[in-house]
């Protein structure tokens, strides 16, 4: 995370660029889902972010 004014508001995001297979995004909570393409997400502690592959990134709390 990062302390900004930007349109994150400092938060943590998540930004598909284009990737082939999608990069799928479960929040604790909340139902996965795949990103869309260009469409940054805020990240809620507790993400996890399925690059594929078997590669995933949890967020964790600061």
């Amino acid at each position: 995370m990062r302390p900004g004014s930007g349109a994150d508001h400092g938060s943590a995001v998540v930004t598909d660029l284009g990737s082939t297979n999608g990069t799928l995004l479960t929040q604790p909570g909340l139902p996965q889902e795949p990103l869309r393409p260009g469409i940054p997400v805020q990240l809620l502690p507790g993400a996890v972010i399925d690059l594929g592959d078997g590669l995933t990134i949890a967020v964790d709390r600061p």
